[in-house]
Formats: structure tokens, C-alpha cells, sequence
């Protein structure tokens, strides 16, 4: 009760903000380049980056690239307000000051509430088993590319497992974001991630926001942990993962086939394919793994928390003053087959596929 009390203390000293958030209004750390005709900024409200450039009145001489935590993704060059051409953003050293090291804490402080929903079938006595918690969490920007995510976790329902409803510590790990050059992308992660797992975590992925094909890894070592109130319980750090895939995006209609395969949680070695298909604002997936430990399938979904331009949400006043907000997004995953942990990995958060995927071409310019 602690901390709930501390956090309705924090909320009651912002104010409160409806129907935000629209064009400009979302833009976070601008940075305007005189020279080279570019203004450069980023957007953390919007599942779909395009809808933060709605009530947007651009100057078409300029180009506006998307950054995360100072790191470029994508580039657009608009001839109206409601069309424009997507490219690759360049790299180049100048991005660097963007953000110094030392002063990169230059972003609005924000916090975000997601809830998170796990469910199986059960038995006769309890046919669905079913996990709901409330995560209250922030991003918190460091320096270029470095962030930090916390969280506490705030329980609601748990039928599905033995872990006591009690406010706990949620995930909280550090990740260094950044890019070797035009297409290729990096993710470095270390801390304590969703479902129970806690160690070092590495993405890489080469992709273009104009190109097809895309491929890459991801590789970690892992151990599983669980947050009480009277203290943790840590497993030896020894589950190693490691994963290659390879992705082709269809134009017409907004579709992504990607394969995925190598070693999975567990010791459990396959392959896994995914059919995403990609609407406005809602991915819908079907996917099947077939491993050293069985055979399975399922689906998966990724839809906003809010309707488009109605985020409530409460903040204090000027332009870094902390904010209280719905996360961008909620994710969840259905699987078919339950006990025989076929095809696992943990989740960070968006997966850098997933977060890339959102600032493709097709997809933007929709």
C-alpha cells in the first residue's frame, strides 16, 4: 500500500490532459538543423508513429527524420501535409550531438500504466487460468540510445500460478540502442525482463525502412527470478538462447512472413514461422513452431490502449514536466499447447523487429 499511496500522492499534483497529443504537441526533443534542412524528434504516445503527425503543417522544403532516444530510424520528406515519401535516414556523425553522453537526461520524464494478461486452459474445476497484473512503468533517457525501464506491478487476478498477489518490483533493465551504419541496427539489454527472466539480452537486425528482406539475431543468457515483498528469489544464470531469422514484407496487403530458428529457452532447438499481417493501428499474427520438444501454433495480437487522438492522461506544466499516461501498446500471445515450454523466449517489451516494423514505408504511408 506504500507504494500505491505514493503514487495517487504523485497524480494528484498533475494536471489533468484529454484528447492530446496530436502533431507537434507529441514531438519530444526537437532539434531543428538549419544546415542541412532536417528537424529531427521523437514520439513515445502513439503505437503508430504516423499518427503523430496529424495536425502536422509541414514545411515541405524540410526533411523530418524519426529518432529513438537520439538515434535516427527513418527520414520524410512531405510535399503535403498528408503526403510523403519515407527513406532510409542517413548516418552520419552529426546525429552524435543530438544527445551528449552527459546531458541526455533532456526528455520529458513519463510514465506509462499496461496491463498484462496471461491465460490457459485449465481443468474441470477451473477451465481457464487466467494471470491479470497493472504495470506501472517509465522510460527513463539516460544518454544517446540509453534507457532505462522500471516498473511496479500492480496484481488483479492470478489463477494461474502460485505467485502471491502482492505489489512487487516489475521488470527493470538498462538498453543501449544504436546503429553501425544505414541498415544495421543494435539492442543491448541487461537487467530483469518480463516473464521471470533476468541476464543479458542482444539484438541485431539489418533493415531498411524501403527494402523488403531483413534478417538478423538475437542471443542471451538467462535465469529466472521472481520479486516478493519481503524479498527475490534468483536461478542460476544459465538458460542460453540463440536465435537467427529472416523476414520478407509484402506491399499489398501489409503483410510480414519471418522465420525463426536456432536454440529457444530450455535447451528447446526448431523453428518457428509467423504470419503478421499489419493493419492502421493493429498487427494480427498466426504462428507454429515445431521443436526438439514438440510441435505447436497460436496467435498473437498488438493493438493500442487508446482510440487515436483521445490518450488521457495527466502532467505537470511545461514542456519537461513529467507526464502520466496509457502505454502505446498492448501485446499478447495465445498458444495452443501448454506444460511442454516448446519454442519459449521472454519478452523486453517491443522486440527490435517489432519496433522497426512500425516505420516501414508501406506501413507509413498508409
Amino acid at each position: 500500500m506504500r507504494y500505491l499511496t505514493i503514487f495517487l500522492l504523485y497524480v494528484s499534483g498533475l494536471t489533468p490532459l484529454w484528447a492530446q497529443q496530436n502533431g507537434p504537441k507529441s514531438w519530444e526533443h526537437v532539434v531543428e538543423d538549419p544546415d542541412h534542412r532536417e528537424i529531427r524528434f521523437e514520439q513515445r504516445t502513439f503505437r503508430n508513429p504516423a499518427d503523430a503527425l496529424r495536425g502536422w503543417s509541414p514545411d515541405t522544403s524540410q526533411t523530418y527524420v524519426f529518432q529513438w532516444a537520439g538515434v535516427p530510424l527513418v527520414a520524410i520528406r512531405p510535399s503535403s501535409a498528408k503526403h510523403w515519401t519515407v527513406s532510409d535516414a542517413p548516418h552520419v556523425p552529426r546525429y552524435r550531438a543530438d544527445i551528449p553522453v552527459r546531458t541526455g537526461l533532456t526528455h520529458r520524464l513519463d510514465f506509462s500504466i499496461l496491463p498484462q494478461f496471461v491465460a490457459q486452459f485449465g481443468n474441470f474445476e477451473q477451465p481457464v487460468e487466467a494471470k491479470t497484473t497493472v504495470h506501472l512503468q517509465t522510460h527513463l533517457v539516460l544518454a544517446r540510445g540509453l534507457t532505462l525501464l522500471g516498473s511496479l506491478v500492480f496484481p488483479i487476478e492470478n489463477t494461474l500460478d502460485n505467485q502471491p498477489n502482492e505489489i512487487r518490483l516489475g521488470p527493470l533493465f538498462v538498453n543501449q540502442f544504436f546503429r553501425t551504419g544505414i541498415s544495421d541496427f543494435w539492442s543491448i539489454s541487461a537487467g530483469y525482463f518480463f516473464t521471470n527472466q533476468y541476464g543479458v539480452n542482444v539484438q541485431y537486425r539489418h533493415w531498411s525502412a524501403v527494402r523488403p528482406w531483413a534478417y538478423g539475431f538475437e542471443a542471451s543468457l538467462s535465469g529466472e527470478y521472481y520479486f516478493f515483498r519481503r524479498g527475490q528469489f534468483h536461478g542460476p544464470l544459465q538458460e542460453r538462447l540463440l536465435l537467427g531469422n529472416v523476414s520478407y514484407r509484402l506491399k499489398k496487403p501489409s503483410v510480414t512472413l519471418q522465420a525463426t530458428f536456432g536454440q529457444f529457452l530450455f535447451q528447446d532447438r526448431g523453428i518457428r514461422g509467423d504470419f503478421i499481417r499489419q493493419f492502421d493501428r493493429v498487427d494480427v499474427g498466426l504462428w507454429s513452431s515445431l521443436t526438439t520438444n514438440g510441435a505447436t501454433l497460436g496467435f498473437n495480437l498488438a493493438i493500442p490502449l487508446w482510440p487515436r487522438g483521445h490518450y488521457p492522461g495527466v502532467q505537470g506544466k511545461g514542456k519537461q514536466a513529467p507526464r502520466l499516461r496509457m502505454a502505446e501498446e498492448f501485446r499478447w500471445e495465445y498458444n495452443y499447447t501448454r506444460g511442454y515450454r516448446i519454442g519459449e523466449r521472454y519478452r523486453l517489451g517491443p522486440r527490435l523487429d517489432e519496433r522497426l516494423r512500425m516505420y516501414e514505408q508501406p506501413y507509413l504511408q498508409r
